[in-house]
């Protein structure tokens, strides 16, 4: 199926001309993968917008290459992927990066998933969305890993993707308005450590 894939793409030997050097479909039985990345031990994550009609969550997940990750699910096979966490109704999961684990922040936030929602839930302005979410992972490297989410930053306008600077910083897109295309900014996310808190634990020593 070439839809609701993910490909790996090797930019040393694909060669579009070539039907023996296509991109590699890498999983399948993926909506719309918007934010993809790789976390410490080189493990692919997306997160993949859920389907409209019917109206499906979003998911966040980890990829398990070769494997069927359950979308369309009349065409999804038994044992397809789960998704480790749901995301809300129409929130839009879009860009997502993992802090290094030896990043400035400390070891807290080592590994931790932070992941843009642009939209807010069923499109309602009341309900939870256009926000970042950092997401802790426990057993990422088992077969069936487990994950949380809490609000890290809220009340952007569209949040669009989320970066960690070479400096440990946390940097997020945020598009703007759909209607005021010039009212996108970036901003850069710093943690300020207080005095005595030398190993950055958010404690003071």
């Amino acid at each position: 199926i070439p839809a609701a894939t993910l490909l790996r793409i090797d930019l040393s030997t694909v060669d579009f001309g070539r039907s023996d050097h296509l991109p590699e479909v890498y999983a399948y039985g993926l909506r719309n993968a918007f934010g993809i990345a790789l976390d410490a031990n080189g493990a692919v994550w997306v997160g993949d917008n859920g389907r409209d009609t019917p109206l499906l969550p979003d998911e966040f997940h980890r990829v398990v290459p070769g494997a069927h990750h359950g979308f369309p699910s009349e065409f999804a096979p038994p044992d397809a992927v789960l998704p480790v966490l749901t995301l809300g109704f129409g929130t839009s999961a879009n860009g997502l990066d993992f802090y290094p684990e030896s990043g400035w922040w400390g070891p807290q936030y080592g590994g931790n998933a932070f992941l843009a929602r642009f939209d807010s839930e069923f499109n309602d302005p009341t309900r939870e969305g256009r926000d970042v979410l950092r997401i802790l992972i426990e057993d990422s490297t088992s077969e069936s890993p487990t994950a949380r989410y809490s609000v890290f930053a809220r009340r952007f306008v569209r949040p669009l993707d989320v970066q960690c600077d070479p400096f440990g910083n946390l940097v997020i897109m945020e598009y703007g308005s759909v209607a005021n295309l010039s009212d996108g900014v970036l901003y850069r996310m710093s943690l300020q450590i207080r005095q005595g808190d030398a190993d950055r634990d958010l404690d003071i020593d």
